[in-house]
């Protein structure tokens, strides 16, 4: 394909992937420009540094990192990556979101709930996911209380636990969602929680929501320090 089409540049996600490593060692035979996109915020205490090259998604390989803003170019600063190396783009993904602010009249109280992943040994143990299930449950017994609607918007991963029954168990009238867009749900909120660092603390940030973070497990990486809080 490389040799068929000869692109100029070849863009990924993270350096970390099977088809990532491939690509990236064929690109470097033929002299090709390799571009490292940032897709998501990242843990970005000094302590993170390690864990995110590990992961493949600072840039050991790659020609170019190009990332979101100022918070990212500080960080990449702190731990030495070259400036020429660093391109600033903004993100498409939130092109629409700035300054689309929803008329509608909020309603809803909405939790994005990612469960603990089968990569990490910290997410691993018995008490991570015993945290993140009763914080599951207490969210519903609160917004109960309150008598305010709850949504909850699954990670859209396919390996991602799927909560509908437990949450079904604990209150019958809350609703689980998993493949939604999650940019209208956030919109139509009246708070949003999110668990741990996720990119749609920042996507409501920008929609001018209120927002809570609850941490179920620490990697260790200056979680808490991480700029998106």
């Amino acid at each position: 394909f490389i040799e068929t089409v000869k692109p100029s540049t070849i863009t990924v996600m993270y350096e970390i992937g099977i088809i990532e490593q491939i690509l990236i060692l064929i690109a470097k035979k033929h002299k090709i420009t390799i571009n490292l996109l940032q897709h998501g915020i990242y843990y970005d205490d000094n302590l993170a540094t390690e864990e995110n090259y590990f992961s493949g998604v600072l840039p050991k390989i790659s020609d170019y990192f190009f990332i979101w803003g100022d918070s990212m170019n500080t960080y990449c600063k702190n731990i030495g990556i070259s400036n020429s190396k660093i391109k600033k783009i903004g993100n498409p993904a939130f092109d629409n979101v700035l300054n689309s602010y929803s008329n509608l009249k909020s309603e809803y109280i909405l939790l994005a709930a990612q469960a603990p992943t089968d990569f990490s040994l910290y997410d691993l143990q018995n008490s991570t996911y015993t945290k993140y299930l009763e914080t599951i449950k207490e969210v519903c017994h609160i917004a109960k209380k309150l008598k305010k609607k709850l949504i909850i918007k699954l990670h859209p991963d396919p390996h991602e636990l799927d909560l509908t029954e437990y949450v079904k168990n604990i209150n019958s009238d809350v609703e689980v969602i998993k493949f939604d867009n999650i940019y209208s749900l956030i919109q139509n909120c009246e708070l949003f929680i999110a668990i741990d660092v996720s990119t749609t603390i920042l996507q409501a940030q920008i929609l001018k929501k209120p927002v809570i973070s609850i941490s179920v497990k620490d990697y260790k990486v200056g979680d808490t320090n991480t700029q998106i809080f």
